[in-house]
């Protein structure tokens, strides 16, 4: 058993959320430069099978993304059924009452290498677990504008968020607006909320001198304003799009509007209005772009636009 404190950094990539994935790497860099010190050990989590760069001290532990119970490989061979990609319904539940390890099991994992506290966390098993855990909800934007949730996304939300509460040691809100809201939504444990703003990863980057190169690599024009946000409905894309059509009305010199983000299922209603706005051409898609690439259009955007509708600046759909 070590005596010092380990601290767990659990990389949230295969969520497939971004922001989530860069969070995660924000708070490695964080602690990474705050824990230099003797009696701290710091790891990172993580299934991707990149190695971290050489400038992070901390550890980094590969997770399995699936694990098969016993037999079960054979089983789906003889029976035809595909390859295994996620923990089946109730398998964790059933690994702990039978005692079986499972290489893809953080919690088991934290605990077999004796590590104290893991973190960030956007859900926690119901049973007890070993290390302490802190919890992280970016905010409620589901119990605002639920119009832009299905009731199952609704649900699945409103439980997570409630046993994060009740079994994390201590929640991370990303802002005082979420901490406010967290106390409305569980009063009994607003004691447990702690607000830890975004910090920018870019801080703790290696940019480059000129990012001219990516813009020049996606043929870019000199002037574009820049949104970057994943495609979800509650973005409000349109907004930037309507107000993209007025600045660009009966002018010789049309402004450029460029869009980052993976799509959640809003993009095409998106495309579909920039044509009707007579806006398509003045506007560029470019999907998922790097981190590297994206602070290159960060740093040569001549605006950056951050619309939602979860906010004091609300536009009607």
């Amino acid at each position: 058993m070590s005596s010092s404190l380990r601290i767990g950094v659990v990389d949230q990539t295969a969520t497939g959320w971004v922001a989530a994935a860069v969070y995660s790497r924000t708070i490695l860099s964080s602690l990474d430069a705050a824990c230099d010190s003797a009696g701290v050990e710091l790891f990172f989590l993580s299934f991707d099978s990149e190695q971290l760069p050489e400038k992070y001290r901390a550890k980094r532990m590969r997770l399995a993304a699936t694990d098969y119970l016993p037999a079960e490989k054979q089983l789906r061979r003889l029976f035809g059924i595909k390859e295994k990609s996620r923990a089946l319904r109730g398998e964790a539940r059933l690994r702990k009452l039978l005692r079986l390890r499972d290489e893809s099991d953080l919690f088991g994992l934290a605990q077999q290498n004796s590590i104290n506290v893991l973190l960030p966390l956007l859900d926690i098993p119901p049973w007890r677990i070993g290390p302490n855990t802190i919890g992280w909800i970016p905010d409620f934007q589901h119990v605002h504008l639920p119009e832009f949730f299905s009731q199952s996304d609704l649900d699945r939300r409103n439980t997570t968020y409630r046993r994060l509460a009740e079994k994390a040691t201590v929640v991370m809100l990303s802002s005082e607006a979420a901490r406010d809201d967290f106390a409305k939504f569980v009063p009994q444990y607003a004691g447990k909320s702690r607000v830890v703003p975004f910090p920018s990863l870019l801080a703790f980057a290696e940019l480059a001198e000129d990012p001219t190169a990516t813009r020049k690599k996606f043929n870019l024009p000199e002037k574009f304003a820049l949104v970057a946000n994943q495609f979800w409905a509650h973005k409000n894309h349109y907004g930037a799009l309507r107000t993209l059509a007025k600045l660009n009305a009966g002018s010789e010199d049309p402004y450029q509007l460029v869009l980052v983000g993976s799509d959640q299922g809003q993009l095409e209603h998106v495309r579909r209005l920039a044509a009707e706005l007579g806006v398509a051409d003045a506007t560029r898609f470019l999907g998922f772009v790097p981190h590297d690439e994206l602070a290159a259009l960060y740093r040569g955007a001549h605006a950056l636009l951050y619309l939602s509708f979860f906010g004091p600046e609300n536009l009607p759909p």
